[in-house]
């Protein structure tokens, strides 16, 4: 043999070779793709840090402003992902890590929490949950969950606590309650009944097109997110009535388009809170119990002065987004006109007789746990490892709901508070894992089958 058809061997050999390991990662033969970055410069699998202007690059990376965000690229059907930072946080009390979920939502796990880290409570660790308490009163975190105090002592973190709500000495009356504040968009109310039926009557109208099930649609959940009925519009009219229904907390969300307007409600009901967000047409008087509030004009109208509490909020140009951080408790706004967004991270009603709010209090970065009582902290949490000035934590997703477009995750770095305290999060570095089942255990046919699934779906479709 001579040296030419050694050297055209040899060429072969690597090149089959090559190939062989690049089907072999992109199929994830093994079940894990593992790959890292220092947000520098892109990286076949991993983009940089998004919009650059809320980003300076040093000897690291770091972040001036929120929320900034990342693309991952999955040559291939993942089921987990876990990124682990090593970071510098100078001083913002959360840095929460999001898997996009759909087009406008991602799906929010805690990086740091300082408020959690900074506490020097008793801390119980049980299968990746962690409580706190002021003063120890549970040896264990199934005790403090068989036996729970008062609902009003307990904050959540990125957990949700299932418990039975119940209003003492809660009477329901045979009236009907009218609501005349016009509403645009839409929106949910979360009600409260005990031995009665539930009602609710909603006015609406478009004043260029019909009302159809497409643009109007009301959804009745139970407290565990399940759907209990669908209505949908007669005219100008969704009526919603439905008796026999087991005491507790329902959420009734009016799925309308944004060009839907809500002119009257009529219910039975005594408790009626917005929840989250309400866009008011009018002037109106709102109680509220969120910590965080924004306000957008989203036309000349709605530029005005809003008094919250005692103090004023000038809104002098649209679209702009105006906040307010709160004290615990309740808090009133008035509002002098209306075409208004209001955001909170909690409830809004329009009297102080029909508010209530039956969910766990939420740990943000403006409670106050002393004023709002607080005396226990149930969080799913892993504190960060700290190494002299570098910390070091994981945050783990299933991507079963992930958004995937283009075969691309996207994820985003939230860091509240940010704007105010212009003290930025540095990035050292970030190792990604992501997983699925081997191609033993999934089976060669199978698995073959779902990467060109996903393949077709994501690249040539």
């Amino acid at each position: 043999m001579n040296k030419m058809k050694l050297y055209r061997i040899i060429l072969v050999v690597v090149a089959f070779l090559i190939v062989t390991f690049l089907v072999a990662k992109d199929l994830a033969v093994c079940g894990n793709l593992s790959f890292e970055t220092n947000f520098k410069r892109f990286t076949p699998l991993i983009s940089i840090l998004v919009p650059q202007a809320r980003v300076m690059t040093y000897q690291y990376t770091y972040i001036e402003q929120e929320p900034v965000y990342f693309d991952i690229f999955m040559p291939r059907d993942f089921a987990k992902a876990t990124l682990e930072f090593e970071y510098q946080n100078i001083d913002n009390k959360i840095i929460e890590i999001g898997v996009q979920t759909s087009e406008s939502s991602f799906d929010l796990r805690p990086l740091e929490n300082q408020l959690i880290d900074r506490l020097t409570w008793d801390k119980i660790e049980e299968n990746g949950l962690l409580l706190l308490q002021k003063e120890k009163q549970f040896e264990s975190i199934k005790s403090f969950l068989d036996n729970l105090p008062p609902i009003s002592k307990i904050a959540a973190y990125n957990y949700e606590l299932d418990y039975d709500f119940k209003i003492k000495n809660y009477t329901p009356v045979n009236k009907i309650t009218e609501l005349n504040n016009s509403l645009k968009g839409p929106y949910q109310i979360i009600t409260y009944i005990e031995n009665e039926d539930l009602y609710f009557e909603f006015e609406i109208e478009n004043p260029v097109y019909d009302i159809t099930p497409d643009s109007a649609t009301l959804y009745v959940f139970d407290i565990h997110d399940n759907i209990v009925e669908s209505f949908y519009p007669e005219g100008n009219k969704i009526t919603a009535e439905l008796k026999n229904l087991p005491n507790g907390v329902y959420n009734l969300s009016l799925n309308f388009f944004d060009d839907v307007y809500t002119n009257k409600i009529k219910t039975k009901q005594q408790k009626i809170s917005f929840f989250n967000n309400i866009n008011l047409v009018d002037k109106a008087d709102l109680i509220t119990d969120s910590l965080d509030l924004t306000f957008i004009a989203y036309m000349n109208d709605g530029l005005q002065t809003i008094r919250i509490n005692d103090e004023n909020l000038v809104i002098n140009e649209i679209w702009q987004q105006y906040g307010r951080n709160l004290d615990g408790g309740i808090n009133t706004i008035k509002t002098s006109k209306g075409q208004l967004s209001v955001t909170g991270d909690a409830m809004f009603s329009f009297s102080q007789e029909q508010f209530f709010n039956p969910f766990i209090k939420r740990l943000g970065q403006n409670t106050n746990l002393n004023r709002e009582g607080i005396e226990f902290i149930i969080s799913k949490y892993d504190l960060p490892i700290i190494n002299n000035d570098t910390k070091i934590n994981k945050v783990e997703f299933d991507l079963s709901n992930a958004y995937v477009v283009d075969s691309k995750l996207r994820f985003v770095i939230s860091v509240p508070g940010l704007m105010e305290s212009a003290k930025g999060v540095v990035i050292k570095n970030l190792k990604v894992n992501l997983a699925r089942d081997s191609i033993f255990d999934e089976g060669i046919k199978q698995n073959i089958f779902n990467y060109l699934k996903h393949f077709y779906k994501n690249e040539i479709r």
